[in-house]
């Protein structure tokens, strides 16, 4: 099954052959296109990456979202709707609210499109775009563009989002319709009997693991974040335990499933 990448944010005049040589793996890729703007015939600094199995497919998109060339970070999504990301329903409720608070987003509309978000692009893609939406507010942000004003910290975020996500994507995150709001339920209502709630499916190893890791780097970076801003020792210790707690817990899901790797 070929799978695909959406890598956006490239260098100007970046080659399919250096876009290739960033991922750094014999054989991983099956085909590179540099992606041009169709109204102007200029290069859209973006380009689809193909892959010939799954697993791959899984390995690249953490390991890209992570990447640095010169200044650019590197942001890289599935390029069309995809079921591979399978991403624990209680993460992406914890990281939508998560998100939304710290871009100050309390409407309806921003909170939809940023669940929809992590859900169709990924954890790995959105924290990459928060990393650069940090960036861009401490040089200065970005105004809007009757340069009235800058744009709020969520404004930089969904600016970013709508130029480095593909058509693909874009539509069902941003353009389709909200879901409708509960109505109160009024006093002389009558309460409905609800049928029984179903017994929740128990979670596979691989979505546990993928839960861990997403915790995992999140205490990294709280870790790091605590060492940089000369925290009190005790809160980097603290810090530092919850990490290998949850490194202590992955690597005993791996001895106990192996194939996971």
């Amino acid at each position: 099954m070929q799978v695909e990448l959406y890598v956006s944010n490239l260098p100007p005049g970046y080659t399919e052959e250096e876009v290739s040589r960033l991922i750094d793996l014999p054989g991983t890729v099956t085909d590179v296109t540099l992606l041009i703007n169709q109204r102007t015939n200029m290069p859209r600094n973006a380009a689809v990456i193909s892959f010939d199995t799954e697993e791959k497919f899984w390995f690249v998109l953490r390991l890209m979202n992570r990447k640095f060339v010169g200044d650019y970070r590197i942001l890289t999504s599935p390029k069309e709707p995809t079921q591979l990301l399978r991403i624990p329903p209680q993460l992406l409720k914890s990281q939508s609210k998560s998100i939304a608070e710290y871009l100050g987003e309390s409407d309806l509309k921003p909170k939809v499109q940023i669940h929809r978000m992590i859900r169709l692009c990924g954890v790995d893609f959105v924290q990459a775009l928060l990393d650069e939406t940090n960036r861009i507010e401490k040089e200065g942000g970005v105004m809007l563009p009757d340069e009235s004003r800058r744009r709020t910290k969520g404004g930089v975020f969904f600016h970013l989002a709508r130029n480095n996500i593909s058509h693909k994507i874009l539509k069902p995150i941003f353009f389709a319709p909200l879901p409708e709001p509960q109505p109160p339920r009024g006093k002389s209502q009558p309460r409905q009997e609800s049928a029984p709630a179903a017994k929740p499916k128990p979670r596979t190893a691989e979505e546990v693991l993928i839960e861990l890791r997403q915790l995992y780097r999140q205490a990294q970076q709280k870790m790091m974040q605590l060492q940089t801003s000369g925290a009190p020792s005790d809160e980097v210790k603290a810090a530092t335990q919850q990490m290998f707690r949850i490194k202590s817990q992955i690597d005993t899901l791996l001895r106990k499933y192996p194939n996971l790797g």
